[in-house]
């Protein structure tokens, strides 16, 4: 059931933008979260489950960025995608706008970045480009022409990396290193042979530029998996936020707040007078 005044708490539900109106507690948390993600490329969010990490995300963090003129996108990597596995999936999420929610899905996303490494073929052709799909995500990361769509991408239920990944040979791995290629110079070795043969590569590749800022979101009983990237990524364990349970002031306000709401409305729900967070306009005392 969608929330609205006369059902204002979601239960088990994740809040999300459109029901950020009901969404409390978690003020000194998302201001935070937003401080640290000004001063570092990578955030790692990590908590108990249930505690709302994909609330604070989606609810709080994500309207204060597109508040500023971010274009924030929240992914989790879809497994059962029998075309596109979760590598694959990382570029299309840096390089596919969500302006048009309902018309986005992989396959149209897919086909626009099939088209983009076409021309770029046709565009590079004196230079022999190698075909791996780890250099091709470097290419298109670090191309001078074009830059990724979204500038932060926050990777939700990063756990299932450690758990599902782990399923599939390699996959873990191939994770990491495309983390590594965007936060840390990563270079796949057939991209560094032609940096080393080819004067003028760089002239349409920035192998130093940082294009996306990121925000790994998992249970903290992972974030041990994840530590062992440490090797391969230092920034790890610089820049993480614990969520811990809501007390205090905080639980109080994340109970009490919801149904107050329908405590200053004066009206009747109407399709006509809902706001763009799912809430009719309310009159303060």
């Amino acid at each position: 059931m969608p929330a609205d005044l006369e059902h204002p708490w979601l239960g088990l539900e994740s809040y999300q933008a459109e029901t950020r109106a009901y969404f409390f507690g978690r003020d000194q948390e998302v201001a935070e979260l937003h401080l640290r993600l000004r001063s570092h490329p990578l955030l790692v969010l990590y908590g108990r489950s249930g505690l709302g990490k994909t609330s604070i995300l989606n609810a709080g963090l994500i309207p204060r960025l597109v508040a500023e003129q971010q274009v924030p996108v929240l992914h989790r990597f879809d497994y059962n995608n029998e075309r596109l596995g979760p590598a694959e999936q990382l570029m299309l999420f840096l390089f596919s706008s969500h302006e048009d929610e309902d018309a986005w899905n992989f396959a149209n996303a897919a086909a626009r970045a099939d088209q983009w490494s076409k021309q770029l073929r046709d565009n590079l052709s004196f230079f022999d480009l190698p075909a791996d799909s780890a250099s091709w995500f470097w290419l298109r990361v670090h191309s001078r022409t074009e830059r990724p769509a979204v500038t932060h991408l926050i990777l939700d239920q990063f756990e299932e990396v450690f758990t599902r990944g782990s399923e599939r040979k390699g996959l873990v791995e191939e994770i990491r290193d495309r983390v590594v290629m965007l936060l840390h110079g990563g270079v796949p070795p057939a991209i560094a042979s032609l940096i080393a043969k080819e004067d003028t590569f760089l002239d349409y590749f920035d192998p130093d530029s940082q294009p996306v800022r990121v925000i790994l979101s998992l249970r903290d009983d992972y974030v041990y998996a994840l530590n062992r990237w440490r090797q391969h990524l230092p920034a790890l364990g610089e820049n993480n936020f614990e969520l811990r349970p809501l007390r205090g002031l905080a639980a109080f306000d994340a109970i009490f707040k919801p149904g107050e709401l329908r405590c200053h409305y004066r009206g009747e729900v109407s399709a006509a007078n809902r706001s763009e967070t799912g809430l009719p306009p309310i009159v303060s005392e």
